[in-house]
C-alpha cells in the first residue's frame, strides 16, 4: 500500500475565513462547508477523468472525503502505483547479469 502524500494550498484569505468560521451564523458556515465539500468532489472527479485507464483499478480507487470538524477535503488513490502514474517514473535499461543475452519469457500473442 502506498504511503501517500499531502498537498497544501497557501491561500491566506481562505485560511483566515476558515479560522473565523465559528464567528459566522449557521447558514454562512454551512455554505462554506458545502463549497469546500463540492470542490473536493470536483477535484476527485477531475482526477478520475484524467487518469490513464489500463485495467481501471487506479481510476476506481480514487476517493474523496470531507471532514466537517476541520473543514478539510481529502482526495486519495488507494493503489500502490498511484504516485508513479501521477509523477512519472524514469525508464530503466535492463541488461543480463552474467550472460551475453537476456531471455525474457513472453506469453503474449503479438
Amino acid at each position: 500500500m502506498s504511503r501517500g502524500f499531502r498537498v497544501y494550498f497557501d491561500v491566506p484569505e481562505l485560511e483566515q475565513t476558515l479560522g473565523q468560521l465559528k464567528a459566522y451564523d449557521g447558514k454562512t458556515a454551512l455554505k462554506v462547508e458545502e463549497a469546500v465539500s463540492a470542490s473536493t468532489k470536483n477535484i476527485a472527479k477531475g482526477a478520475r477523468q484524467r487518469v490513464p485507464v489500463r485495467s481501471g483499478k487506479l481510476k476506481k480507487s480514487i476517493r474523496s472525503r470531507f471532514d466537517k470538524r476541520a473543514v478539510t477535503g481529502y482526495v486519495q488513490a488507494r493503489q500502490p502505483h498511484a504516485h508513479l502514474v501521477e509523477f512519472g517514473a524514469k525508464g530503466a535499461t535492463v541488461g543480463p547479469d552474467s550472460k551475453k543475452a537476456l531471455k525474457i519469457p513472453w506469453s503474449g500473442g503479438i
